[in-house]
């Protein structure tokens, strides 16, 4: 099946975004390596629009900058505490936050929530081949992943690739490296849900991480932490 791509979907451009932080906070792109794992050359490179912002790198930079995502993504925001009854997000076609990446397209939806218990993405994988795909990700907590459209091989360091097919999932502990593979004719399209670990790590990855969270992502190693 071919990838539709709304007309009205926004692609991600999070360089000049990323780079104000940055500055903002009076760092250099070395210390921001240190504090994500990225190489310099990477991140000045994704600062100029000359390589993508993957998933675990938007992941790695919003624990570092210690800000949501959706503020890297440039997409409106809502505050809400935790306490509150009776939220709600919608996403509509075209409103998610596409990021564009070496092997297919995220969308993050309900970005204006803060503090959820999940963070949900739907994904279009368009890479053949675990060389095609790249470094495998990494991140605390542990994650669903639905097909729903197509044949992906789940490629882990720890077992051995399944492969899955429209309507089979898995859940997994994601501090295992992963990475996704198209494995039938076409692109495979996905559900991922992202669960914190201790009920804490979405608001890390949100950006609203306490003191105690921070210390444990830098008490780890950037490879093992978000790799």
């Amino acid at each position: 099946m071919k990838a539709v791509r709304s007309a009205t979907s926004k692609s991600i451009s999070a360089g000049p975004v990323l780079k104000t932080l940055r500055l903002e906070r009076g760092w250099s792109l070395a210390e921001v390596s240190d504090k994500t794992g990225i190489p310099t050359s990477t991140l000045s490179k994704i600062e100029n629009g000359k390589t993508e912002m993957t998933m675990d790198r938007l992941l790695r930079i919003s624990v570092a900058l210690d800000v949501n995502i959706a503020d890297i993504l440039g997409s409106p925001r809502t505050e809400y505490v935790s306490g509150d009854r009776g939220r709600r997000s919608i996403t509509r076609i075209g409103e998610g936050g596409i990021v564009t990446s070496q092997y297919g397209e995220i969308c993050y939806h309900a970005q204006d929530l803060l503090e959820k218990r999940v963070s949900p993405l739907l994904a279009t994988i368009s890479a053949r081949s675990i060389e095609e795909f790249g470094e495998l990700h990494r991140h605390f907590g542990e994650e669903f992943l639905l097909v729903l459209d197509g044949e992906l091989a789940l490629h882990t360091d720890t077992y051995t690739p399944v492969h899955l097919k429209t309507g089979e999932s898995i859940y997994f502990d994601s501090e295992m490296g992963h990475g996704y593979v198209a494995a039938g004719d076409g692109p495979c399209r996905i559900m991922m849900i992202c669960i914190p670990r201790n009920n804490d790590v979405v608001r890390t990855i949100d950006g609203r991480s306490d003191v105690e969270n921070i210390h444990k992502v830098e008490a780890l190693s950037p490879v093992r932490a978000l790799k």
